[in-house]
This record gives structure tokens, C-alpha cells and sequence, in this order.
């Protein structure tokens, strides 16, 4: 994966199982839309060592989880995501969707409910 847009690609494939390997210092700032888990994917975004960045800069909500995705993240920080009038800045989870996060962080993620996640 060398950018935002390869990473946008891979996860189009739904329904699908995805597995993909961010390199470790790696960073990669959102162009202003949230990425899209889409129903009945299986999808890991994983990093080993100094862990990768997902930032959207204050400008979406970092992912959108739709019913029946399962999301894995392993050694991911979720930054900056804004969703000011709804709720989840960094993600938003359908009901239905599995979310495991692993050493993860969340940091400076803003909404009016949830400021990091939420479950509608």
C-alpha cells in the first residue's frame, strides 16, 4: 500500500476479506471522506512494530463500519477525526458490524456524541 487512494481501492471489494499491512511509521491523512468497511466484508489493517496512522485531519470521521463488516485493527492510531454533527469521530459502527481494536489508539477524535466511537 503506497496511498490513500490504493487503500480506498482495496476496501471497495465487498463482500470480501482483506488483509492489509500498513508499514510501520507509516502515516496516511484522509482527503476529507471517511473509509468505508462495506457489509459482509472481513477486513484486518494491521501493523507490527512502531504502529501506522490513520488521521483525517478534522475534516470526516476516519471509518464507517456498515452491519455485518467485521473490522480488525492491530497497532493503529485513529486521529483527528470530526464528526460534528453526528455521532463517532473516529469510527462509526452499524449495528451488526464486530469492531476489534488491538493496541490501538485513539487521540483528538470530536463529536457531538461519541467522540471516538459510536454504535447506531
Amino acid at each position: 500500500m503506497e496511498s490513500i487512494s490504493q487503500l480506498r481501492a482495496a476496501l471497495a471489494a465487498s463482500p470480501a476479506t482483506i488483509d492489509l499491512f500498513l508499514p510501520s511509521g507509516s502515516s496516511w491523512f484522509l482527503d476529507g471522506a471517511p473509509l468505508p468497511i462495506g457489509e459482509r466484508c472481513n477486513v484486518t489493517i494491521r501493523n507490527e512494530g512502531s504502529g501506522a496512522l490513520l488521521d483525517a485531519a478534522q475534516r470526516s470521521r476516519i471509518l464507517e463500519v456498515e452491519r455485518s463488516a467485521w473490522l480488525r485493527l492491530e497497532m493503529i492510531t485513529l486521529a483527528n477525526g470530526l464528526s460534528p454533527l453526528a455521532a463517532g469521530g473516529a469510527t462509526l459502527i452499524s449495528s451488526g458490524a464486530e469492531v476489534e481494536m488491538l493496541s490501538c489508539n485513539l487521540s483528538s477524535n470530536v463529536a457531538a456524541h461519541g467522540g471516538a466511537a459510536a454504535i447506531i
